[in-house]
């Protein structure tokens, strides 16, 4: 592949003939006023990392996650159909490119378990060893929700530990 641009003069040498973005760049290293074209810039990128998908859920989101499914499962919604539910939830939003990869994977015929199994970083093999006991035994909805169930009792006694061992330190 060809490169677009390649600077050969230091940065103090730069040739007028540069893209305005570059000049820009280049100038703002060289501590020159800063353009309307950099904050612009600068915006974007930012916006765009804010926005970064991400494949680590927070403990939190995952038990928002499971106990919305197992809901709407129960409720005679299919898998596929919640999970592009759910992809398209505003607080779930950094989720949104997972959920619809893993209902992709559900559509196109993938155990749910199997298709979980492709981010460890967010589906420990509890996590998807339950999933798989609920899908061979017809009862995901009621397993999701037990597994919501179960995460939210083990966030309640973290903080509650958290906070106990917390006190001893305040009255130091």
């Amino acid at each position: 592949q060809p490169k677009n641009f390649t600077m050969k003069r230091s940065r103090k040498n730069a040739s007028p003939s540069m893209s305005s973005a570059t000049s820009a760049v280049v100038g703002a290293r060289a501590g020159a006023v800063k353009t309307e074209s950099d904050s612009t810039e600068k915006r974007r990128l930012f916006s765009r990392m804010k926005n970064r998908e991400t494949t680590h859920i927070k403990p939190k989101d995952l038990t928002f996650i499971l106990r919305n499914v197992a809901i709407l499962m129960n409720n005679g919604v299919s898998l596929p159909k919640a999970l592009g539910t759910l992809a398209k939830e505003k607080n779930l939003e950094q989720y949104a490119g997972m959920l619809d990869g893993i209902r992709r994977k559900v559509e196109t015929g993938e155990p749910f378990s199997s298709a979980l199994r492709q981010f460890p970083e967010s589906f420990d093999s509890i996590i998807i060893n339950q999933i798989k006991v609920g899908e061979r035994a017809g009862t995901m909805g009621e397993t999701l929700d037990r597994l919501a169930a179960q995460r939210e009792k083990a966030g309640n006694l973290k903080a509650l530990v958290k906070k106990k061992l917390a006190y001893p330190v305040v009255l130091m």
